[in-house]
């Protein structure tokens, strides 16, 4: 017997769960009910709708084509649906429920130090932290506010400018000592520069400061990651010099770990900015959360702009502060 049509969602929230996990375990986990509730709800909806939607294997499941073109549909309407309860919930005075975060993985640590003062004024706020480097889908991965390095380019979010961000040059003090500070970025070339891998699979380059103007230096190096902590777990080891935000290394320079060189180098860096998904802005959850990130930022000391000092090495090529870094 087909179902009644006054209820089309049935079994459309299990489906899209099961499809972006890929496994029925997992959307059972996040929906906080059983394997066997999600299987059948699924296998209801696609006797409802004649065709076979997901593929089933012992391990996993993947979408059919119908499958695919479901999703899509589906997943808009289902997060038009969540965006409609957070406005609904943010008539609420009091922040409550879960809240969903996306952050950079060395910018972290200095989020999570906070949220004691955050849980002690609102009790009834529980947050999951999702920890990546890459640039999130909001609504794809239902993800309540993203912090983001680099200029933003999705036009459906909102986005909060926490501030401007500042590209500096560190060292442990080890590695200086054993190899000496460089002077300026053209001693680099006799240094073990570290990089960071982007989305692209490209080296993030290098930018450096001269007389009002930024150029990218080629560096060269002998270990390179696509995760902020690993490289800066790198160069509190010794292993050599990292360029990254001031933001992401504030609290290793301040305990002495890591110390900045060819300050007066330094280039402006990209905008740190949180995003909000779609219809979620008002939400009192959201925006005690940003608050918390506009404190914290706050508290973090202004930007230096870099100031004129000995021109670059010959052949480096202008270039602006990189988009895409995180």
């Amino acid at each position: 017997m087909r179902r009644s049509p006054l209820d089309p969602f049935d079994g459309v929230v299990p489906f899209v769960e099961a499809a972006e996990a890929k496994s029925f375990r997992k959307a059972a986990r996040t929906l906080g009910v059983t394997t066997s509730a999600v299987s059948k709800a699924i296998a209801k909806l696609e006797l409802d709708v004649g065709v076979r939607l997901l593929h089933r294997s012992s391990r996993s499941v993947s979408l059919t084509t119908d499958g695919a073109a479901f999703l899509a549909s589906c997943r808009e309407a289902v997060g038009q649906v969540r965006a409609a309860r957070a406005l609904v919930s943010a008539a609420q005075d009091t922040p409550q429920g879960s809240l969903r975060v996306s952050l950079p993985s060395t910018f972290a640590r200095r989020v999570v130090a906070m949220l004691p003062t955050l849980f002690l004024k609102h009790p009834a706020l529980t947050v999951e932290v999702i920890l990546t480097d890459r640039f999130v889908q909001l609504a794809d991965e239902n993800i309540d506010v993203a912090v983001r390095i680099g200029t933003v380019d999705d036009t459906q979010c909102i986005g909060h400018r926490l501030r401007m961000l500042r590209l500096v040059t560190v060292a442990s003090p080890g590695y200086l000592k054993k190899h000496g500070v460089p002077r300026v970025p053209s001693d680099l070339a006799r240094h073990n520069c570290l990089k960071y891998v982007l989305a692209s699979g490209l080296d993030r380059p290098w930018l450096f400061g001269s007389a009002g103007a930024v150029s990218a230096l080629k560096v060269e190096g002998t270990f390179k990651a696509d995760h902020g902590e690993a490289l800066l777990a790198a160069v509190v080891a010794g292993i050599g010099l990292v360029q990254a935000p001031d933001i992401m290394v504030a609290d290793e320079i301040d305990r002495g770990q890591l110390v900045e060189v060819l300050p007066m180098h330094a280039a402006p860096g990209p905008p740190l900015t949180a995003l909000c998904a779609p219809g979620r802005h008002h939400s009192p959850k959201v925006r005690v959360f940003v608050e918390l990130l506009r404190t914290l930022c706050a508290t973090d000391p202004a930007p230096v702009p870099a100031r004129t000092g000995a021109p670059l090495s010959r052949g480096h090529s202008p270039a602006s502060p990189p988009t895409g870094t995180r």
